[in-house]
């Protein structure tokens, strides 16, 4: 039996692209090395690298997901399945968008650094710890 090609989506490309591109940027910072070794105005580039690695990476890791239901489309024509297949990329999606939205809106983001926002709400730790599971859990 021919082994079937899994897709790979060009977004999945390019966001593994841009996350290896920022990883390759925070090494050159010194990023990798103890936090002695690394010079203070290398700090502030490393934490805004930072933030591209964790918003390339988790987008590209959806859509890989979403990659793999795309190919499971392949595999059945029954409904119940195929309709379990789009609210599993639609979660995907929620997701991905979800995790944006919140690294982009917490009251101290890695691109704060040591700046918290005026007036900001806080996420609580437990927030916090449950939205990063959610993200990355078993």
């Amino acid at each position: 039996m021919a082994r079937l090609p899994a897709p790979r989506s060009q977004c999945e490309q390019i966001l593994k692209g841009a996350s290896m591109v920022f990883v390759i940027l925070m090494v050159k910072h010194d990023f990798g090395k103890h936090n002695f070794y690394i010079p203070q105005e290398n700090m502030i580039p490393i934490q805004g690298y930072m933030l591209g690695v964790f918003m390339t990476g988790i987008a590209a890791s959806g859509f890989a997901r979403i990659s793999v239901a795309t190919l499971l489309f392949r595999f059945t024509t029954n409904r119940g399945c195929r309709i379990v297949l789009w609210t599993i990329i639609g979660f995907q999606l929620l997701n991905i968008t979800s995790y944006q939205i919140v690294q982009l809106v917490q009251c101290r983001t890695v691109m704060s650094a040591t700046n918290t926002f005026q007036q900001a709400q806080c996420l609580t730790k437990m927030q916090v710890l449950t939205f990063t599971y959610f993200q990355v859990g078993k």
